[in-house]
């Protein structure tokens, strides 16, 4: 334990270059852990990506959580052919232990241009994406946390039935 982790600095893991068309979705799944050692809970892991090929970066997210599983995150990306992104996780303090993964990178078309209702991707509003939602939340599937909280309640239902109404 500890032996094979990151300490004293940073670790930069950086994609290869992307290409996304209108309405896409940058989609990952991560692993992120610091829970234990000299100081645990005080590192962070950023989360950045660049549409000029690496030129400047913006802040996608700061994972701190420790979730102890693979968590499935999406952030809406504009249409270009020059998207990297990167993961920088760091141990800065006392030696704690930090742990990071990232797997299954990907620029996904989303169904319905800017309709995060179409669950089912068939380009219709209608009662198919209605049950696909509720299938999807009484699961606990990602794609169900409508509002990102990592919580499946009424305000990811609310969320949903406004995205719906909402065309």
């Amino acid at each position: 334990l500890g032996a094979n982790d990151i300490d004293g600095g940073a670790t930069t893991l950086t994609s290869p270059t992307l290409d996304a068309g209108e309405d896409a979705e940058l989609v990952y799944w991560r692993w992120y852990s610091n829970n234990a050692g000299a100081s645990p809970n005080e590192d962070s892991m950023l989360v950045e990506i660049s549409t000029n090929n690496g030129t400047s970066w913006s802040t996608l997210e700061i994972v701190t959580e420790n979730a102890n599983q693979w968590v499935e995150k999406r952030f809406p990306v504009e249409a270009s052919s020059e998207i990297n992104v990167r993961f920088i996780a760091s141990d800065l303090g006392d030696g704690s232990i930090v742990e990071a993964g990232v797997d299954d990178l990907r620029i996904e078309a989303v169904g319905c241009p800017g309709t995060p209702a179409d669950i089912n991707g068939d380009g219709n509003l209608d009662f198919f994406d209605v049950s696909a939602f509720l299938t999807l939340f009484n699961a606990q599937d990602p794609q169900a946390d409508f509002n990102g909280d990592g919580v499946w309640d009424f305000f990811d239902v609310s969320a949903f039935l406004t995205a719906f109404s909402a065309g």
